[in-house]
């Protein structure tokens, strides 16, 4: 095996005291296989494995080598390992290949896209296949037959997009990630799957057709987009042509024209079937894009706003042309939602996670922390309503404010904890 130039000097793997992020590979369905290891756990007690939309974390456990550290990473949210430092090593996830190293102390580096090997994941079922190789170890294997053994991811069921119907208030759709597209129509009271979902349900974002409300789109992080004709029934892939597959969000403008922020950049299509990167001046590292977040001026077509990690906010005057930064940022760039304004479009408003949320009256050119925050600075989600009522989803719940983010009041009766 190829051992990779930074590896040099011992590393050492220890049990985390709590958990570094939440482990979503299956209960029941954990095991891979080394002949030379036994079984390698990947949902142990007090430890396990999370999948996140593109790279992994935690800890496996090898019955007869001990803990298998997944990545140097563990703040979840989108990260890329350049498995090129001691301290930034690990497995990254493109699609619904692995690749990279995971380190054992007993054991050394495991890479997950070895020379005549390599693993995947089934973005339909969650299973995981393939071979691994470790340096001391030789093979493991992630799904056998006999006797029977696989390891699934088992993905959070995430709310990721609700549609509303422009005639029938009753009718709505629920895009969730993990589980697929879901409908009402008794204004969500009752659910039922649709007949035919996108084969990848890891949902990022779903829209409705400006002119065609019957015409919906779907974003999966891995597969592309997915279309429906019949108001989400059915769905079927789009062909795709010249777009990245890792979708993070997706927006469509007044005129139909869809946007879709990938790990390859910011993509438009006026059909869904042929693609164009519109990536000039937005930032990057070896090629690699993180725009996490879109929103688009539903009175100008060409305008949209991108938020990129690490970086902030962008601005586009001609349908993601070219971009230009925000000539004073938000004080945090982990930016989770963007909104604008209904009816007052040079009013912009940014969630980001763990910083509250910011605001914009200069159509996104200069970005001010709001006077006022939730009480919970981790925001996920934003909405505003025609009355100028914002709403902010959070880790605590959903957030009110009728001012334009100077105040904000708490709304979650009846929700969860």
């Amino acid at each position: 095996m190829k051992t990779l130039a930074f590896l040099a000097g011992a590393m050492t793997v220890l049990l985390p005291v709590v958990a570094i992020a939440a482990p979503n590979i299956s209960s029941t369905d954990k095991s891979a296989w080394s002949d030379t290891s036994g079984w390698v756990n990947f949902a142990p007690t007090g430890a396990g494995a999370a999948v996140f939309d593109d790279h992994l974390e935690g800890f496996a456990w090898a019955e007869n080598v001990g803990w298998i550290k997944l990545g140097s990473h563990s703040g979840g949210g989108y990260h890329r390992y350049a498995n090129s430092t001691a301290t930034d090593w690990g497995v990254n996830l493109n699609g619904g290949a692995l690749s990279g190293y995971a380190w054992s102390d007993t054991a050394g580096w495991v890479r997950f896209d070895p020379t005549g090997g390599g693993v995947t994941l089934n973005p339909s079922n969650g299973v995981l296949d393939g071979w691994a190789w470790a340096e001391n170890l030789g093979w493991i294997h992630f799904k056998g037959s006999s006797p029977a053994y696989s390891v699934v991811f088992t993905p959070p069921k995430e709310l990721t997009a609700v549609l509303l119907s422009a005639t029938n208030p009753q009718q709505l759709r629920a895009a969730v990630a993990g589980s697929g597209i879901h409908l009402s129509s008794d204004g969500g009271a009752t659910w039922s799957a649709a007949a035919t979902q996108p084969t990848d349900r890891r949902l990022k974002a779903a829209v409705v057709h400006p002119t065609i409300p019957s015409t919906l789109f779907a974003a999966t992080h891995g597969s592309g987009v997915f279309k429906s004709t019949d108001g989400g029934a059915n769905w079927s892939a789009c062909a795709n042509t010249g777009l990245n597959l890792s979708a993070y969000a997706l927006v469509v403008d007044g005129s139909a024209m869809l946007y879709a922020a990938t790990r390859g950049g910011v993509f438009a299509s006026a059909d869904c079937a042929t693609w164009s990167a519109r990536n000039t001046g937005l930032p990057h590292t070896a090629g690699v894009y993180s725009p996490a977040v879109l929103a688009v001026d539903p009175a100008t077509p060409g305008t949209v706003y991108a938020g990129v990690n690490g970086a902030g906010v962008y601005r586009s005057s001609n349908g993601g042309g070219s971009w230009s930064a925000a000539s004073t940022q938000p004080a945090s760039t982990a930016l989770r939602a963007l909104q604008i304004k209904p009816g007052n479009a040079s009013i912009l408003f940014a969630a980001s996670q763990g910083a509250g949320a910011f605001k914009s009256t200069d159509g996104g050119a200069t970005w001010a922390t709001c006077a006022g925050q939730p009480a919970n600075p981790t925001l996920l989600s934003l909405a505003m309503d025609a009355t100028g009522r914002l709403y902010a989803g959070s880790e605590a719940g959903v957030f009110v404010s009728t001012d334009d983010c100077t105040s904000w009041t708490a709304q979650n009766t009846g929700l969860p904890n």
